[in-house]
């Protein structure tokens, strides 16, 4: 019932008037393909890749109080990596490698 009357512009109407927007789900399923959730401002409001990638990546992590340690990547932060093979806000995109505290775990080539 949560999801009723949602519409796709969502994210980004709330991230225009300065709400800090943060993309999640429940749903196992969804929950892997947050990018693609995120990437849908970007086709349904306009929003930047930037600001849709933000919605995945350092807003959660903001609203976690945990922005100093992770959701982006910078020297001295914790980070799991994805390298992708296409733009991964890209319904083509395929993961290539998955890395956990530098540890690859997954590498497609292998």
């Amino acid at each position: 019932m949560e999801v009723v009357d949602a519409i796709p512009q969502n994210a980004a109407i709330m991230s225009k008037v300065g709400v800090t927007v943060a993309i999640n789900s429940d749903d196992a399923e969804m929950a892997r393909r947050l990018n693609q959730e995120a990437a849908k401002s970007i086709k349904y409001a306009g929003i930047s890749e930037e600001d849709a990638l933000k919605m995945v990546t350092l807003n959660p992590a903001i609203m976690l109080h945990v922005a100093d340690r992770t959701g982006s990547v910078k020297v001295g932060k914790d980070a799991d990596l994805v390298l992708w093979s296409d733009n991964p806000l890209s319904i083509y995109a395929k993961a290539e490698k998955t890395m956990v505290d530098g540890i690859i775990y997954f590498d497609r080539e292998r």
